[in-house]
């Protein structure tokens, strides 16, 4: 499921801070992966594709989301021209992995 925006949180009074990951989290997710912002679809579908290659292999969610945003730069690097939209930070900069606590099974 990708969400925009789900990893944006508010701090309430007492200074409790709320996002919809949290709400993942709270509810016995292990692991979520989120947006701090909008992001274009089209352009994030390559982040996301390399991401769960990475954990198909084994790699754990917070290494694998890091591996395929240098995936990106790398590209970004190699297109040798203007930078397409595709490998901006706009598109993998946003993403951030929150956890529970619990080791990856």
């Amino acid at each position: 499921m990708a969400v925009c925006d789900g990893a944006a949180s508010e701090v309430l009074p007492d200074d409790e801070v709320l996002s919809l990951s949290h709400a993942f989290i709270a509810g016995g997710a292990h692991t979520v992966v989120a947006s701090l912002w909008p992001f274009y679809d089209r352009a994030t579908h390559r982040v996301i594709v390399q991401f769960y290659a990475k954990l198909a292999a084994g790699v754990d969610a917070p290494t694998a989301l890091a591996q395929a945003q240098r995936a990106a730069i790398a590209q970004a690097q190699a297109s040798g021209g203007p930078v397409a939209i595709e490998y901006t930070p706009l598109v993998w900069g946003g993403l951030i992995v929150t956890c529970a606590g619990v080791a990856n099974r």
